[in-house]
């Protein structure tokens, strides 16, 4: 378990800011960005073994959305409509072979 970790850590701490960000845009009333960053990565640790090729920035973004969108719904609101900038943000970070690899949501094109 020691060598998944550290190789989960190295695939994805780069991102945490990135993370964060998107977190901020994604959070309904009363949610804190930083709950949605630390739930964002139990998912991904959890799923680290499916990441899907290497573009592990859009792969986290995606997650977190997911987890803004569930923690909405659990609360019985509507989940969060990410302004389009919001969703956008991430790829100007992204190196241009990983841009080819996301789609206009900001989802991985084999998640859309």
């Amino acid at each position: 378990m020691g060598g998944d970790h550290r190789a989960f850590l190295d695939a994805t701490l780069p991102h945490v800011d990135v993370v964060y960000q998107v977190a901020r845009h994604a959070a309904a009333a009363g949610q804190d960005p930083e709950d949605l960053v630390q739930e964002t990565y139990l998912r991904a640790f959890a799923t680290f073994g499916l990441l899907p090729g290497e573009n592990t920035r859009s792969w986290l973004a995606a997650i977190c959305l997911n987890a803004a969108r569930s923690e909405a719904r659990r609360r019985g609101r509507r989940p969060p409509e990410v302004p389009a900038q919001a969703r956008l943000d991430v790829l100007p970070m992204a190196r241009a072979d990983e841009a080819a690899d996301v789609s206009v949501r900001g989802l991985p094109k084999a998640a859309c």
